[in-house]
C-alpha cells in the first residue's frame, strides 16, 4: 500500500496499547457470524474518505488546528444495516473537544474539495462485526458488560491518516501520517 498517489483512506483518533488491549478483551469471540476488530487495528474514525489522493489528504490534514485533549468512554452499543444488528462497539461521549476535532478535520477536508458523510457524528470504537449468524446471547452478552476497570478516559494527543486494505479475513489498517495536536494551554492562549 503506497504512502502516495490513491488508496481507501481514513481520519482516525489511535489508541493507546493498553486500551486496545482491554478493549479487545469486551470484544466476542471470533465464532460463526463474528468478526472481532483485531485489538491492532482499533481506532475512532473521525472521516471516512474512501478512495482519494494521499497527497492531497496530507496537505489538507497539514492545516488543522486542535488542542490535545482527553476522551471518555461511554457504554457498549450496537449499530443496525437495514433493520439487522451488524457492530458492536464501545461508544465515546460526543464531548466539545472531540466535536470541534471533527469539525475541524472536516473543514480542512471539504476545503480540499471532499464530499463528507452527512449523518450525525457518533464517535465510537468498533470491537466486532458480525451477521444474521451470530447468536443473538453473544450480542446480549456483549451489551450487558461494564468497561473494564480502570478505562474511563484516553489521552488524545495526535490523529491519524490511516490507509484500508481490505483482505478476505477483514479489513486491515496501517497509519500513513501522524498529526500532533498542541498542547491545551498552547492552544488555549493562542
Amino acid at each position: 500500500m503506497p504512502d502516495t498517489g490513491r488508496a481507501r483512506l481514513f481520519v482516525a483518533l489511535p489508541l493507546p496499547a493498553a486500551l486496545r488491549e482491554k478493549l479487545a478483551g469486551m470484544a466476542p469471540a471470533a465464532a460463526s457470524g463474528i468478526r472481532p476488530q483485531s485489538e491492532a487495528d482499533l481506532h475512532l474514525t473521525l472521516h471516512f474518505l474512501g478512495m482519494a489522493d494521499v497527497d492531497t489528504v496530507k496537505s489538507a490534514l497539514a492545516l488543522v488546528t486542535a488542542a490535545a485533549f482527553s476522551a471518555t468512554l461511554t457504554l457498549p452499543g450496537q449499530f443496525f444495516a437495514r433493520g439487522q444488528p451488524r457492530t458492536l462497539f464501545v461508544g465515546v461521549a460526543p464531548e466539545a473537544p472531540l466535536r470541534e476535532l471533527h469539525s475541524e478535520v472536516g473543514r480542512r477536508l471539504e476545503g480540499a474539495g471532499f464530499a463528507l458523510d452527512t449523518r450525525p457524528f457518533v464517535p465510537h470504537i468498533t470491537l466486532a462485526r458480525f451477521d444474521r449468524t451470530a447468536g443473538a446471547d453473544t450480542i446480549a452478552a456483549f451489551l450487558r458488560q461494564a468497561l473494564p476497570p480502570g478505562v474511563t478516559h484516553f489521552d488524545c494527543p495526535e490523529f491519524a491518516l490511516f490507509a484500508s486494505e481490505t483482505l478476505p479475513e477483514g479489513a486491515r489498517y496501517r497509519v500513513l501520517e501522524r498529526y500532533p495536536l498542541a498542547p491545551a494551554e498552547t492552544a488555549a492562549g493562542a
